[in-house]
């Protein structure tokens, strides 16, 4: 994510000198579940560090354990930035239940992370000094308080307390070489002035309309259909009336792409497949082969790209999509929805270093799930100089909001901006940052504060990413800020991580096009050293972005890439 002028990311690298600093921290975090959600965050001063800290998570009670996590900065004497940490902690407690309160009697820390530090030891170190100085304390808790914590935490992952979606989209088999061409809903088609021919306004993809006739580019090739959901054949020629689009597509992928992967992705005719709802390829080079997995009673196909495997035991198929889990008792589906810890045993034993261990950051209960979970919840930070940010907000006509149910706030229709309206102030997140004017065109400065109820944004609506986007400190120049990958689609949910909300969301049509976030038709892909990946099946030279006209305005197509931090 690029930042605007004014920010500065920082390097959040663990210093050895901060590990005296961390058992005040924790007793402070443990102890603190007494407090009321408005007096966070608290300030710790010691020997010139100031550690702040942000108001814990409480993740579960089950029996006498409390499960926590927080978020913390450490700004050392002398420095202007502040570290940004999470910690991870399981705390041990003797209760009183008729006096309501409870005692720590021993806490495990379970992890340590700073973004960008890969010093394990220093991790080991401070994690063993944690666990021998803080049960010395005598922390009381309450016991009411931490109850009613645990009930408004959403932040159990073996719950889908955001209302995520799991239903399937249309997912297609096919055994031969295949492009999936999403078009948002039915085409709506309107002149491109600047190239001179009709264009489909409401899809990634390059299709122009010439009379009854359209025109689909890919790959170096054109492809022609009087019907757009097919079937497409190969044109060798093109009428004039494409050849300024034509050259100034392939001008920009000589610019863009690299020569090698266009001139392999020429040598290929595929075959065409438009879909106007979310949908899923399935795609096997021929017919469909597979390989055991030792010490599982797991296939998988061989001739794919797609995690796809067959159980030996129920005699069914189990396909990975968009971090999500189907199964069928054909290729051809129906597909159904299965819990990633409702998967068979042989998922969980696949082995590392096997031809498909990637999967296991998707198999709940894994040390890599593990991983992939607490990876999501890393923020990345920056330092946005209140003077210079500003945000761009764009609107098709007078701006239009929609109310979020649930909450006192709405929602811009009529843009490709995230913009809030709650009790008379705006608010907009752009490239992570929250902004905020009172009127909805602006002027826009950096906000201080988050809307009060921006955690309460469902996911059946398209700016539920923004409640992931944070404000951790201010001063008078400076607005500390971060994001945790949900702002960019990835999402704890039953212990994995997925992509998307699952959702469907209805594009704006207008003057403009304004898309809206997507889960489904990019083979969304999840790779623990890279993240998420758009899927094998759009080689080089399918997107082209830069000639939709004067109608094609921001917003989302096709899915911002996500690679987790590396420790």
């Amino acid at each position: 994510m690029d930042f605007p002028n004014g920010v500065n990311l920082d390097n959040c690298k663990l210093m050895g000198r901060y590990i005296r600093y961390f058992f005040i921290l924790i007793s402070f975090l443990t102890s603190a579940f007494t407090q009321a959600q408005q007096l966070w965050p608290k300030l710790i001063r010691s020997n010139g560090t100031t550690i702040k800290i942000y108001q814990p998570q409480v993740e579960s009670f089950n029996g006498d354990v409390v499960k926590a996590r927080g978020a913390f900065a450490i700004l050392e004497k002398g420095s202007d930035d502040p570290v940004f940490g999470a910690l991870w902690a399981d705390a041990r407690l003797q209760t009183d239940r008729t006096k309501r309160t409870a005692v720590l009697k021993q806490i495990k820390v379970n992890d340590i992370r700073f973004s960008g530090d890969t010093n394990t030891a220093r991790v080991a170190n401070l994690k063993a000094l944690l666990e021998r100085e803080v049960p010395k304390w005598d922390m009381v808790i309450s016991l009411d308080q931490l109850e009613a914590a645990i009930e408004g935490s959403d932040s159990n992952p073996m719950t889908s307390a955001d209302g995520l979606s799991t239903i399937p989209p249309k997912i297609i088999y096919v055994n031969k070489p295949s492009t999936l061409v999403l078009i948002d809903g039915e085409p709506k088609v309107k002149e491109n002035g600047e190239m001179g021919v009709d264009m489909v306004m409401n899809t990634a993809f390059t299709i122009a309309k010439i009379k009854e006739l359209y025109y689909l580019y890919g790959s170096g090739k054109w492809y022609t259909s009087n019907d757009i959901r097919g079937p497409w054949k190969y044109e060798k020629s093109i009428p004039g009336q494409l050849e300024k689009l034509d050259k100034a597509i392939k001008d920009n992928e000589m610019k863009e792409l690299d020569k090698t992967a266009l001139d392999s992705a020429a040598k290929m005719i595929p075959e065409i497949i438009v879909s106007t709802e979310p949908a899923e390829l399935i795609q096997s080079n021929g017919e469909a082969d597979f390989a055991p997995i030792q010490g599982t009673t797991l296939l998988y196909m061989t001739n794919t790209n797609n995690d796809l495997f067959m159980n030996i035991t129920d005699q069914r198929y189990y396909v990975l999509l968009s971090g999500r889990w189907y199964q069928s008792a054909s290729l051809q589906g129906p597909w159904t929805y299965t819990a990633s810890d409702k998967l068979p045993d042989g998922f969980a034993k696949i082995p590392v270093n096997s031809a498909k261990d990637a999967v296991l950051s998707s198999v709940a209960g894994t040390d890599q799930a593990q991983d992939a979970v607490m990876d999501a919840q890393i923020p990345q930070t920056a330092k946005v100089d209140r003077l210079t940010a500003t945000a761009h907000v764009r609107y098709d006509g007078e701006p239009k909001f929609a109310s979020i149910e649930g909450t006192g706030l709405q929602y811009a229709v009529n843009t490709g901006s995230t913009v809030l309206l709650s009790d008379n102030t705006y608010y907009c997140v752009e490239n992570g940052i929250w902004f905020e004017a009172f009127s909805p065109e602006g002027p826009w400065r950096v906000a201080v504060t988050r809307p009060s109820e921006v955690d309460k944004i469902p996911a059946t609506v398209p700016v539920y990413n923004a409640k992931y986007v944070y404000i951790y400190d201010v001063t008078p120049q400076f607005v500390y800020v971060g994001y945790t990958p949900g702002y960019f689609g990835c999402y704890v949910y039953g212990g994995t991580v997925i992509y998307g909300t699952g959702y469907y969301y209805y594009p704006w049509y207008g003057s403009y096009y304004y898309p809206r976030p997507v889960t489904y038709g990019f083979g969304m892909q999840y790779n623990p050293w890279y993240g998420w990946s758009i899927g094998y099946y759009y080689s080089a030279g399918w997107f082209n972005y830069s000639y939709y006209g004067g109608w094609y305005h921001g917003g989302y197509w096709g899915p911002p890439i996500y690679r987790p931090p590396y420790y």
